[in-house]
């Protein structure tokens, strides 16, 4: 999955990477839905990154299952953090064409797994941090969990 942004990082010339935790991050979901909210994610951050930029995939496992995407891009300005995951909103001065829609389907898919999905300024001063933290995470050995409608679990990233 991450292998198909890699062209269109490598046109704008930013630096695409992926950090983990050397554990896969396995999460109890929908494989299709989860796979929409990241790729969702990623084609925000390189679409908004200029080039020359950073993006950064990077999986977090604690009692939470953390998914991020950081980049060094715009940025979203603190007023709007809220509304860009409002169908259609798009925020002023961006010259990135798009329909508004893939916060609000990354928001909508985070719910349906009980995430919480947030924007958080990008401490480097420049870009933004997509973060996703799911209520629980566990080891791929580990006993399923009780979840959403007999969902599978997902490891992240995909072997």
């Amino acid at each position: 999955m991450l292998s198909d942004f890699v062209p269109r990082a490598r046109q704008k010339n930013i630096d695409f990477g992926l950090e983990t935790t050397g554990q896969p991050l396995v999460i109890d979901g929908n494989p299709v839905l989860l796979g929409e909210l990241i790729k969702n994610l990623i084609d925000n951050a390189i679409k908004y990154t200029p080039e020359g930029g950073c993006v950064t995939v990077r999986t977090i496992a604690t009692e939470r299952a953390i998914v991020e995407v950081e980049d060094t891009g715009i940025g979203v300005p603190e007023a709007d953090r809220e509304r860009v995951f409002e169908r259609f909103y798009r925020v002023l001065g961006s010259s990135e064409s798009g329909s508004g829609l893939g916060l609000p389907i990354v928001r909508e898919i985070a719910d349906l797994h009980r995430a919480q999905v947030s924007l958080i300024p990008n401490p480097s001063g420049k870009g933004t941090i997509a973060q996703v933290v799911f209520p629980r995470s566990r080891t791929p050995d580990s006993a399923p969990l009780p979840s959403l409608d007999a969902p599978r679990p997902i490891t992240f990233p995909p072997a």
